[in-house]
């Protein structure tokens, strides 16, 4: 009888922890190029798509990369909406969202998305995430806005002063639009996505207005990694992630651009008292979706602090 007894529970709780896992990975299930997961919240210049989920504070705000929308934080959405709210949005541009003024520089995009917390009642201070160019919009809003930024987690995040420092390397990297980048391959835009939302996500990302978006980012990268420059971290509790396998030896094959991009990554945590940084040996530089348990984890200490 108690053997049979915690047979049931077992099944119970597999049944449960089934159910419940496919009611998260169901979120994105109805999405179409139409049918946007989350609303449009109006910032008197356009109207931007912001998708949020759960309850509670610290709010935790993502900021995707140059051509990435709020679908590429599917894999951390579910897990830390169950312990607090948490937001990822579409810059101007891109995913639903409307066009909005150009240049697209990482100071504007920064306003726009404190202009875009606020108008969706969104109070802080804030958890703000950010991947690749997506750390350099954080690093900018971190700046402008000290008292409504909690923590700060950097996810291989773009340095500014990595073209400079590349450059009198010798090593050549894009910093404008080329066909390749703005016309990339759907395994290249869909990367890391699950396959069932694989269509929809391929056709918003390949979409003349998303082209256009990128193009204009793309075109002003060097400027806004300058403007970046001019900014300072605030000493507040700071994750650095960093890709650990040899990513960039696509690039440089010496091994030299993997060399300065530790260098680089490692100067964030210089002379901060409450900065940690981690490489996650394993991953490629999209380590929310290549391993997104690191980032989820970090969240979560975040948090708890």
């Amino acid at each position: 009888m108690i053997i049979l007894k915690l047979n049931v529970l077992i099944v119970f709780i597999l049944m449960k922890f089934i159910s419940s896992s496919q009611a998260e990975d169901a979120i994105f299930d109805n999405i179409t190029i139409n049918n946007p997961p989350g609303k449009m919240v109006n910032i008197d210049t356009h109207s931007l798509h912001m998708f949020c989920k759960g309850e509670g504070s610290p709010p935790v705000i993502l900021e995707a990369g140059i051509g990435a929308n709020m679908l590429d934080w599917i894999k951390i959405i579910p897990e830390i909406s169950k312990i607090t709210k948490v937001c990822a949005y579409d810059r101007a541009g891109y995913g639903w969202s409307e066009r909005g003024p150009k240049p697209r520089l990482t100071s504007v995009l920064a306003k726009e998305l404190y202009t875009l917390l606020l108008a969706n009642n969104i109070s802080g201070p804030y958890i703000i995430v950010g991947h690749s160019f997506g750390g350099l919009i954080i690093q900018n809003f971190a700046y402008l806005y000290p008292a409504l930024t909690k923590s700060i987690l950097l996810i291989d995040s773009m340095h500014a002063k990595q073209f400079e420092v590349f450059e009198n390397a010798g090593i050549d990297i894009p910093t404008s639009p080329s066909r390749g980048l703005i016309f990339a391959s759907r395994s290249v835009l869909t990367y890391g996505f699950p396959e069932r939302i694989k269509d929809v996500a391929y056709e918003i990302a390949s979409s003349d207005k998303t082209r256009s978006y990128m193009f204009n980012e793309l075109r002003n990268l060097t400027k806004s990694a300058k403007e970046t420059q001019n900014t300072v971290l605030p000493d507040l509790p700071l994750t650095v992630l960093v890709h650990g396998n040899k990513e960039w030896e696509k690039i440089a094959e010496n091994g030299e651009m993997e060399k300065i991009w530790k260098e680089l990554q490692s100067s964030f945590i210089k002379d901060k008292k409450n900065a940690t940084l981690k490489y996650i040996i394993e991953s490629g530089h999209q380590i929310h979706l290549d391993h997104p348990r690191f980032v989820i984890e970090e969240i979560k200490n975040m948090i708890n602090q």
